[in-house]
């Protein structure tokens, strides 16, 4: 008898009716860890529940995840309640939530929220540590999977920012067991190199789970400690690791860590092109300021025709100077007749004109008097003559009758 065969969907519509039709997967409760948790826009919240040994997907779809009254996170332990639901097209299968219970944060999340606790309280994460990262980088050092879209993005984005750029890679495991220490070693080698600019420790997305390899204590003092300034970019742009609050600067993938890293040349040369643009714009407009200047005054000085008002002012003040000389000379012969009338009026009224006619002026010898009366005449007198004085002793005085 041969054997039947079937279509593959002939096979995942089988299996999901028998997983559908089960009366225990209809009605599941189920308690695990929440991982690798995402709001998606269409409304819809996307996880898995773990524990030690299995995972599963989960689907809360926008009808029942609209009523949730609680925020779930990565590392939270929850019991859900809902029911298989089968994928076809994958055949792939989750739980369909219907409820949630959050009964508190899982092992691994709790052992990170106290050792970021810890650490912070350390000072791990304060600004103050913080490494200013440099803005003429020629050399990066990388800490990620040598294989892998992370190291081949850094790669691109660094080279096409600056095609001199040099990039040496540490390749390390980024999950796993062992991780953390292939991750302190890959650090501990570029440190050896002492000319490396900036370190970028990396990785792509992945469960809260497979980024806890950047959750150890050791890697985090092995980074704290770095001579060098580091960037994180692990995970997702929502994902952080103990790693991203120790590291210098956060980045939120691995190809905007090369874009902080590497200063972009076409951008820097662009720059520089526009500012000669500019320092050759404002050179031209000065010069064609100086210019006009120049030709306004040299106008100025042809219709102002400076030589020609010079020679007219000076004959304006040679003028001036012939007619003040006239004026002073002028009235320098006035003055001098006017001297020349006074001085025979002085002549005429002075004593000393008189005693030259024959008179004589007589005063007391002693006191100097002048004498008008020889009531006034004692024992001598003097006489004043036109040219000298006679001392003469008085014999005798006579009055005139009548006075």
């Amino acid at each position: 008898m041969a054997e039947r065969i079937i279509t593959v969907s002939q096979l995942s519509e089988y299996v999901g009716s028998i997983l559908t039709a089960d009366p225990i997967l209809k009605r599941l409760n189920v308690k695990g860890e929440v991982s690798n948790c995402t709001y998606h826009s269409n409304g819809n919240i996307y996880f898995t529940l773990k524990d030690d040994a299995a995972a599963i997907k989960c689907i809360a779809f926008y009808d029942i995840a609209q009523n949730f009254d609680v925020q779930i996170e990565d590392g939270m332990s929850a019991v859900i309640k809902g029911h298989i639901i089968h994928n076809k097209k994958d055949g792939s299968y989750s739980i369909a939530i219907k409820e949630i219970e959050i009964e508190g944060a899982g092992k691994l999340y709790e052992k990170t929220e106290l050792l970021k606790k810890k650490l912070f309280e350390e000072g791990l994460f304060d600004s103050s540590h913080k490494k200013q990262i440099p803005t003429n980088v020629t050399k990066i050092g990388v800490v990620t999977s040598k294989t892998g879209a992370v190291i081949r993005d850094i790669i691109n984005v660094s080279s096409r920012r600056n095609k001199n750029i040099e990039i040496v890679l540490s390749p390390a495991k980024v999950q796993g067991v062992g991780a953390e220490q292939e991750l302190i070693n890959a650090l501990k080698l570029l440190i050896e190199y002492k000319d490396i600019d900036v370190i970028i420790i990396a990785r792509g997305g992945g469960s809260y789970e497979d980024l806890n390899a950047f959750n150890g204590e050791n890697l985090a003092r092995e980074l704290f400690a770095c001579p060098f300034p580091t960037i994180s970019a692990i995970g997702h742009e929502v994902d952080f690791t103990i790693a991203d609050f120790v590291c210098d600067l956060r980045a939120p993938t691995p190809s905007a860590a090369a874009e902080l890293a590497v200063t972009d040349m076409e951008v820097v040369l662009k720059a520089i092109e526009r500012s000669q643009q500019r320092i050759q714009y404002s050179a031209l407009k000065i010069i064609e300021g100086l210019d006009k200047h120049i030709d306004a005054s040299i106008a100025k000085i042809h219709y102002y025709k400076p030589y020609s008002v010079l020679v007219r002012e000076e004959q304006k003040v040679n003028k001036l100077i012939s007619g003040l000389n006239k004026a002073a000379s002028t009235y320098i012969k006035e003055k001098d007749m006017q001297y020349s009338s006074l001085e025979g009026k002085l002549q005429a009224l002075s004593p000393l004109g008189v005693l030259g006619r024959g008179y004589s002026i007589v005063k007391d010898e002693n006191t100097g008097a002048l004498i008008t009366s020889v009531k006034q005449v004692k024992t001598s007198v003097q006489v004043l003559m036109q040219d000298g004085i006679i001392n003469a002793d008085v014999k005798n005085v006579r009055i005139n009758e009548g006075n």
